[in-house]
């Protein structure tokens, strides 16, 4: 057998250590985005009135997204309540694609955040469906609530 294929049999066995590192990996960028948007309130402010959603109330949609991405990140990184998290951040990136970045697609301007934000909203709807990995609180607690199988009693 080849490196190669070892290779990707270990791959293969070792699924849910990528998923763990994606988890750790967007939590972390969540994360550290909501400090930012923190030291840089006026910014998110401006990005929500130019969205051109005059309906929704710019500092109660900038609490939300600072709130979200702070606890919602933590909570990936650490692998606790996951899904929630995930479900909880995917209404922010979705209205980022939609309302902020996508109607700026036809003019000529650097588009990475689009993309960018478009993979992280996939990725967060990923790890909404099929939850954390191994290396999760979630995935600990799950193994302390399993029932330990019962021996059955020696007659003596």
């Amino acid at each position: 057998m080849g490196k190669i294929e070892r290779c990707k049999m270990w791959l293969q066995s070792h699924e849910d250590l990528f998923r763990d590192l994606v988890r750790i990996y967007l939590g972390a960028g969540l994360f550290v985005k909501s400090i930012y948007l923190m030291s840089h309130r006026d910014y998110l402010m401006q990005v929500i009135s130019d969205s051109g959603t005059s309906w929704l109330a710019p500092a109660g949609a900038a609490q939300y997204v600072i709130t979200a991405h702070l606890v919602g990140g933590a909570l990936l990184m650490a692998g606790l309540a996951t899904r929630l998290a995930a479900w909880i951040q995917l209404p922010i990136l979705l209205g980022a694609v939609f309302y902020v970045y996508m109607p700026h697609m036809a003019t000529v301007e650097p588009r990475q955040y689009f993309e960018f934000t478009a993979l992280v909203a996939f990725l967060l709807f990923w790890i909404g469906v099929f939850g954390a990995g191994r290396w999760s609180v979630d995935y600990l607690i799950s193994r302390k609530r399993e029932p330990v199988a019962a021996t059955p009693a020696v007659a003596h």
